[in-house]
């Protein structure tokens, strides 16, 4: 990125800057200082100032007679003692003038707080004297004067020229101790001007060392918690609000709370952060498309699996029906299993009574014949009957294996009907071993008739050996109806096994349909799963497009 262009003073360095000011304030102090001291040259004692205030005093002095100094006083008491009575009224009223004037000079003197020495002449050496002079003029002189009494007049007058001689006396000597006293007052003041410069010097020279040191102490303290030029800050923090986080950042050597230090800091971890949002988006970019293919082989599955609940449930049906008809069967084995019994206890009677029955023998025995023909063709129904059960068994252990195998494939969501087909095939295997012993009994049974038969024949052949033939025969249908008892139990079993294989055929077929609607709902799921990977894909795409624009390297 291109580096801004700076203008005004962006152009110099924070240290230039406090060289500028300290500069200025310095030029300002000299500026300052050179100005004061022009000024107190000029209103100094000596200088030309003071020079041009004596000048205006001494001006006024020469031209003016001063108040405390009754020169004035004496001069018009002379004027008036050789003016005309004409002019005396005006002169007399000048004297009265020039006394208000003293009396307010020597009030003045004498409320003002001066050298004590100097004050008491000017209130009590140079008073008095006047005073007489002043007294002498107005009992004295103006009455005698006013009378024409010339003895009086040049009297009062010789005496007033002694006050005035007083007066002028302590006047001189008050005047010199004055000037002594000015000259010392202008040497002190002079002493206290220059020590006044060396003072206004060190202490101008005091505080422009003192503002010197502060800035250049107030520079160090902003540099070092800056951590370098404001403008190196001011351009990394233009980088980052520009998105680009490589600009260099350089701080000292264990600097790490200034204000560049804290920069570099947080440019570094947003380096960090930015990076790992960006690696994040990308995983979630990936695992949103793994998701998306997954949802979808879910989906593609969980359709197969319906269709595979489907044919279960077709299977299922066929099986109900297989063991209706071999619930049907089974009565009516149970129904001749059980007209075997009775047969067979009939038989026995009849055995028991051919001895007494000897004459009904022939026709007994026929009777017998045909009955015993007849158990047998009814012991090929039952043994037909018990193959049927046999291969419907096999058939529904064929089913529950395949079952089994599809579960097996539906993985988590087929565990329930691998446990049912499971069932489904433990039934078929006892209902496979049931016919088989139905078989064998069968077989027995018809083994027996066969023997029954060929025993009849020979008693119809053997008529003579009747009693012989009617205890054998007594015998055989003893162990026929044993027999029979062994196929009414066998068949009553066999019929108990198929209601137990109903009500299981039951169970299977309600935990088929259970399947069922939990495919088509996890089939629901799969393509929510599948709109949300889609949606969470194009959020990892934004969020890509994001983090893109910052340049980290």
């Amino acid at each position: 990125m291109a580096t801004p262009q700076r203008s005004g003073l962006g152009r110099f360095s924070l240290k230039t800057l406090f060289v500028i000011m300290s500069s200025m304030v310095m030029l300002g102090y000299l500026a300052f200082g050179l100005w004061t001291w022009k000024v107190m040259a000029q209103v100094q004692v000596n200088g030309p100032e003071y020079h041009r205030v004596v000048l205006g005093k001494d001006l006024i002095a020469d031209i003016l007679p001063p108040p405390k100094y009754i020169i004035e006083t004496y001069l018009v008491t002379l004027q008036l003692d050789r003016a005309q009575p004409a002019e005396r009224a005006a002169l007399i009223e000048r004297t009265k003038v020039l006394k208000k004037e003293y009396d307010d000079r020597q009030a003045f003197w004498t409320t003002t707080e001066f050298e004590p020495d100097l004050k008491n002449a000017m209130i009590k050496t140079t008073h008095e004297p006047a005073m007489r002079y002043y007294s002498i003029l107005f009992e004295r002189y103006l009455p005698a004067l006013q009378a024409g009494d010339d003895v009086a007049r040049t009297a009062a007058l010789a005496d007033m020229h002694t006050a005035y001689q007083q007066h002028r006396s302590a006047v001189d000597s008050l005047v010199a101790d004055t000037n002594k006293f000015n000259a010392r007052v202008e040497v002190e003041a002079a002493q206290s001007i220059v020590e006044g410069r060396i003072g206004m010097l060190t202490i101008w020279l005091l505080a422009l060392l003192s503002v010197i040191g502060f800035s250049v102490l107030l520079a160090r303290y902003l540099l070092r918690v800056l951590g370098g030029d404001p403008q190196v800050a001011m351009q990394v923090v233009q980088a980052i609000a520009h998105n680009d986080l490589h600009q260099p950042v350089t701080v000292q050597a264990g600097d790490r709370h200034s204000l560049l230090a804290a920069i570099g800091s947080m440019q570094s971890h947003l380096k960090t952060v930015i990076s790992e949002v960006s690696t994040a988006a990308q995983e979630l970019s990936a695992s949103s498309q793994h998701l998306n293919a997954t949802s979808q082989q879910v989906s593609l599955s969980s359709t197969e699996q319906s269709e595979a609940v489907m044919s279960v449930a077709a299977a299922m049906e066929e099986v109900a029906i297989g063991i209706a008809h071999i619930s049907d069967n089974a009565e009516g084995a149970h129904r001749l299993a059980s007209e075997s019994h009775d047969r067979s206890v009939t038989g026995i009677q009849l055995a028991e009574s051919a001895s007494r029955q000897m004459a009904e023998l022939q026709g007994t025995v026929q009777a017998s014949s045909e009955k015993i023909s007849a158990l047998q063709t009814n012991s090929e129904l039952i043994r037909n009957a018990a193959e049927t059960i046999r291969s419907i068994a096999d058939q529904t252990n064929l089913l529950a294996l395949n079952a089994a195998i599809e579960a097996a494939r539906a993985g988590e969501a087929g565990r329930g009907f691998a446990v049912v087909a499971d069932e489904v095939r433990k039934l078929a295997e006892n209902t496979a071993r049931a016919t088989g012993e139905i078989d064998q009994v069968i077989q027995a049974i018809h083994l027996d008739m066969g023997h029954a038969v060929v025993t009849m024949d020979d008693g119809v052949n053997r008529v003579t050996d009747g009693v012989s033939v009617t205890r054998e025969l007594g015998s055989s249908m003893h162990e026929l109806a044993s027999g029979a008892d062994g196929v009414v139990s066998t068949v009553s079993e066999i019929t108990m096994s198929l209601r137990q294989q109903t009500a299981a055929h039951e169970q299977v077929a309600a935990n088929v349909e259970t399947i069922a609607r939990m495919s088509e709902a996890n089939s629901g799921e799969v393509k929510r799963i599948a709109s949300a990977a889609e949606t969470l894909a194009q959020l990892a795409q934004r969020l890509q497009s994001a983090v893109s624009v910052f340049r980290l390297s």
